[in-house]
């Protein structure tokens, strides 16, 4: 169990590491498209169609609706939900989106898998 524990804690932390920043990354909140955050931030752990269980422990994005993934990001971005393995990368990554690239981007993963 500490052994499943552990694998867990460094596939997170690899997961970190990937989802560094890229140049494009460097642009004012508002600038970056949806389809560009989604490859830049999600789709490493996520899959290019958010069918991905991140590190094989995360739920798939790719059959929420836009609500609940707009709501998990905020939840994420303001500290209102905690919890999972995979928290602190999530909370990470929702950090970097401003209220105006929250729904576009939801609306984009939910129509990945129309």
């Amino acid at each position: 169990m500490k052994f499943q524990h552990l694998l867990i804690l460094l596939a997170a932390l690899s997961c970190t590491a990937c989802a560094g920043r890229v140049p494009a990354d460097d642009l004012e909140p508002g600038q970056r498209t949806p389809k560009e955050i989604f490859k830049q931030s999600c789709s490493r752990c996520h899959g290019f169609n958010a069918r991905y269980q991140a590190l094989g422990v995360s739920e798939s994005i790719g059959e929420w609706h836009a609500k609940d993934i707009a709501a998990a990001l905020r939840g994420y971005r303001d500290g209102t939900r905690t919890g999972g393995v995979l928290y602190s990368v999530m909370r990470e990554q929702a950090q970097t989106l401003d209220d105006a690239e929250i729904d576009p981007l939801a609306d984009y993963i939910d129509g990945l898998n129309e």
